[in-house]
């Protein structure tokens, strides 16, 4: 037997109390006793063989002599797994009563009042008010804001040099755009000192923004969008405008990656003024208009960020689910396609408001596109082409309905409940996959087989999955075949499902739905959802040991004790 405690002495500061957080971690090792178990197992083998002939070896005891004391089944409430025939008690699943979540504080609280004119074409000048609050423990010199308006055109550009020749050309012209400039920046009324760099924004205030006070920030500037952002005369605008990060005792404003979303912000207050040279459909993170418009006011509240697009050319339909309205955008042409998505999503909501509880937003909007995917409050994106970023050797293609439904349960897994995204990012892609396959399994009622398919298929073609862990990094996935969709969405979800699968169905929803209440408004890391799921299915460390890193933040910290 294992043991060791180690404290997380870098980043688990829990509560508020800036106290080491020790956790102890005990793994069994059961080797020794399967080695004496087929000693003994042999002997009487051959006994009852002698004797007594062939009918007890074609039962239990030849499992057992095969090491397979493992592979028996499990019966829990009606479930009884496939591996055997003999039941296994599981812990009866549940939280103790005296649990009490342990999480983590933000450091930062912001309203954001937003002016953006666009006088014509890919033309846009904005005025951002920002009343930032300093609700850490310390006392701010400095004040960084997350600016990827500044980084998407060198991105753009970046996708071109591998290209060559006349292509090269070809991809520069086509990428068009993707200029800014900051034309002021002011702090409480008063010009201050800036530094803009890459995706990050520093002011240097001439006065100190102590903690539990506000500061107001003002910034004017305009800015183009390369040619990846728009679609046919229609705009798509991610991250806008300048972003107040997490603070945990330091800016969490970490290295900017492409493939997936991986900023980090606290729950926020958003009023946008938009004044447009023409008509578009507003299909934003807040409550849209529901016809074209050129010019008018969106609010919203309790949101960690704000999605925008301004549609031209495009269809529009919508369905009522309870007392909030889905719309579905897709180009001429695609009508069969729009239809399918927004069937998909009025049944997905429809169960998952059942049981996990009520949809977040007042509005969900689904933006069919050619290439552009990803889950905001209140909107989603999904591409024509879901192949891309995905292994060439996989046999199937993702289908749109099960794009649909993931994007949709991000909607539930996705602010809410706060966490690092560039470490944690498993925990809106995996619980959302994993929320997806169970809507399939129970909702729909198709089979295991089918429900995980998605999973199962790039499981088994992309191997070495088993021993990356699921909440690195993401630049850390670089050198894996199966790279950060296979360890960050799939894997979760399937290691998540063998934990919960020897259970009811009422217990694994309730599992979910627990976490999102426990949690809704709180921040957590990886370690918190490990205590949370141990106390629930009443298992130990070693259901997690092998896929989760408990320690992802500073391994010199880690203490061991034999």
């Amino acid at each position: 037997m294992d043991k060791f405690k180690f404290v997380n002495k870098e980043f688990e500061r829990l509560g508020g109390s800036r106290k080491y957080k020790e956790f102890s971690f005990e793994r069994i090792d059961t080797r020794q006793t399967v080695f004496l178990g087929k000693k003994q197992l042999v002997l009487i083998a051959a006994i009852i063989i002698f004797g007594l002939g062939m009918y007890f070896s074609k039962g239990l005891i030849v499992q057992l002599m095969k090491g397979d004391s493992a592979d028996v089944a499990v019966k829990t409430d009606g479930v009884q797994s496939s591996h055997g025939k003999r039941p296994v008690k599981v812990n009866k699943a549940g939280l103790s009563p005296d649990f009490k979540p342990e999480v983590l504080k933000t450091g930062s609280k912001a309203v954001y009042n937003f002016d953006i004119q666009m006088p014509k074409e890919n033309v846009f000048n904005v005025k951002a008010k920002i009343g930032l609050t300093n609700t850490s423990s310390l006392n701010w010199n400095e004040i960084l804001l997350y600016f990827y308006l500044n980084r998407m055109g060198t991105n753009a550009r970046l996708k071109c040099y591998s290209k060559g020749g006349l292509a090269f050309e070809a991809c520069l012209k086509k990428v068009g755009g993707g200029e800014v400039k900051v034309e002021s920046v002011q702090y409480n009324g008063e010009p201050v000192k800036y530094f803009l760099e890459e995706d990050r924004l520093r002011l240097y205030p001439s006065s100190t923004l102590n903690k539990g006070k506000t500061g107001n920030i003002e910034i004017k500037y305009t800015f183009s969008l390369p040619g990846m952002y728009q679609e046919n005369g229609s705009y798509n605008l991610p991250q806008w405008y300048p972003l107040v990060p997490d603070f945990d005792g330091s800016w969490n404003l970490l290295p900017y990656f492409e493939q997936k979303d991986t900023y980090t912000s606290a729950e926020a207050e958003y009023t946008i003024h938009y004044q447009l040279f023409k008509d578009f459909n507003i299909v934003s993170s807040g409550s849209d208009p529901a016809t074209k418009a050129a010019a008018g006011t969106i609010k919203a509240n309790a949101l960690n960020e704000w999605y925008l697009m301004l549609l031209d050319g495009f269809v529009q339909e919508e369905a009522k689910v309870n007392d909030m309205t889905i719309r579905v955008h897709f180009e001429q042409g695609k009508q069969s396609d729009g239809e399918h998505a927004l069937k998909a999503a009025a049944e997905a909501v429809s169960f998952f408001e059942e049981k996990l509880g009520p949809y977040p937003y007042k509005q969900l909007d689904i933006v069919l596109t050619k290439a552009n995917r990803g889950s905001y409050p209140g909107l989603i994106l999904v591409p024509e082409n879901r192949r891309e970023g995905m292994s060439m050797f996989a046999r199937i293609e993702e289908t749109l309905e099960h794009a649909v439904v993931v994007q949709t349960a991000q909607q539930w897994f996705y602010g809410k409940v706060l966490f690092d995204r560039y470490r944690d990012l498993w925990l809106q892609y995996g619980l959302s996959e994993l929320a997806a396959s169970l809507y399939f399994l129970d909702g729909k009622q198709l089979t295991e087989e089918e429900s995980f398919q998605y999973t199962l298929e790039y499981l088994n073609v992309l191997k070495g999955w088993e021993s990356g862990k699921a909440n690195l990094p993401p630049e850390q996935y670089y050198s894996t075949t199966s790279g950060l969709i296979v360890h960050t969405q799939l894997k979760p979800a399937y290691r998540l499902w063998e934990l919960m699968k020897p259970h009811s169905q009422n217990d694994r929803w309730n599992f979910l739905s627990g976490y999102l209440k426990t949690y809704s408004g709180k921040k957590i890391a990886t370690i918190e959802f490990i205590r949370f799921a141990k106390n629930y299915f009443k298992v130990n460390d070693e259901s997690f040991d092998d896929w989760l890193n408990y320690n992802p933040y500073r391994d010199e910290f880690i203490e061991m004790k034999l």
